[in-house]
């Protein structure tokens, strides 16, 4: 056993108790590897007689220490401000041991994460809040824990503190406005017109945000007001079918032939009004050059007569027939 004795304050905190009395003496021992701190104070010697060493007395535990056993007693008495062993203090030390070999409980290494920084602490508490408390890490009304303030403190224990906070936000949304197309059969396939133009819509809204740690986790909408109505913009487009330019000489004029008179050049039809492959009348004939009757004519005659026919006239002549040329 080995004691020392200092001056200590008398008012305040002494070895992790708060010191009440005028004369306070406050003991360490080491037992098992494990620090005890014990405060006692007294008013008077009388006191210190009735009440005993251990009246206004706390156990306080501390960090495992490896090693003998040992007692280190400090007094604020001002009588042995001398840096002498107290007598008391010896006696305090003999209970001390007696009561830490039995009362002691180890102490815990947690590393508690908050506020962008890790602490590593050694710390006797039972609880989590506990060694926040000894860590003097505050938590606030809405901030998370985990594991929870109520969980029991372990060895190695990984202890975070997520400070939830919340604002108010306010943005404006640009709303993309749509587009309408329209046929129109008029207007040749492939063309498009802009018939009237369109305009962004503009929504504002207010949202609620919960940050974790400074970064967003939630963000609930509160309110949606409409500045500004999108407006469609409308398109026409065109359906019409085109005519293909080819030259007269590449149409299917054997697929007419077939078509209006069954590739016969001496047909006659219509009641006697239309002759030869392509059922020329003799006025249409005549119009082209022609001489006679079509009919009379020789296959490539005609086909000639016809194709200068086409290119006045387009696929009109042969109304039910025409499109074979196209074949």
């Amino acid at each position: 056993m080995h004691a020392h004795v200092r001056p200590h304050e008398t008012r305040g905190r002494a070895g992790g108790v708060a010191g009440l009395a005028t004369r306070a003496l406050v003991v360490t021992a080491l037992v098992g590897g494990t620090a005890a701190y014990l405060h006692a104070g007294t008013d008077s010697a009388s006191h210190r007689r009735a009440a005993g060493p251990y009246s206004a007395a706390a156990l306080h535990e501390a960090a495992p220490y490896s090693g003998s056993a040992t007692v280190t007693a400090y007094s604020a008495s001002s009588d042995l401000a001398t840096s002498q062993p107290s007598l008391a203090g010896e006696h305090l030390v003999a209970r001390t041991l007696a009561l830490a070999s039995t009362s002691t409980r180890p102490a815990n290494l947690v590393h508690v994460f908050h506020d962008g920084q890790a602490t590593s602490l050694m710390t006797t508490a039972n609880t989590v809040s506990g060694a926040l408390a000894q860590a003097d890490v505050t938590v606030g009304a809405h901030d998370l824990v985990r594991p929870g303030e109520s969980a029991t403190t372990r060895s190695g224990m990984n202890i975070h503190v997520v400070r939830v906070t919340y604002v108010v936000q306010h943005a404006r949304v640009t709303v993309a406005h749509q587009v309408i197309r329209r046929a129109d059969p008029k207007m040749a396939k492939g063309k498009t017109k802009l018939v009237r133009s369109g305009r962004n819509g503009i929504v504002a809204y207010t949202y609620r945000v919960v940050l974790h740690d400074g970064k967003v986790y939630r963000k609930t909408v509160l309110h949606r007001t409409t500045v500004r109505g999108a407006l469609a913009s409308i398109v026409r487009y065109g359906t019409k079918r085109t005519v293909r330019h080819r030259s007269v000489d590449s149409l299917n004029w054997h697929a007419l032939a077939v078509c209006e008179s069954g590739d016969n050049p001496r047909a006659v039809g219509g009641g006697g009004d239309y002759f030869g492959l392509y059922q020329f009348s003799v006025g249409t004939w005549h119009s082209v050059g022609g001489t006679g009757n079509p009919r009379d004519a020789s296959r490539a005659e005609q086909t000639k007569r016809a194709k200068l026919l086409y290119q006045r006239r387009g696929t009109s002549p042969w109304p039910v027939c025409g499109s074979q040329l196209y074949t």
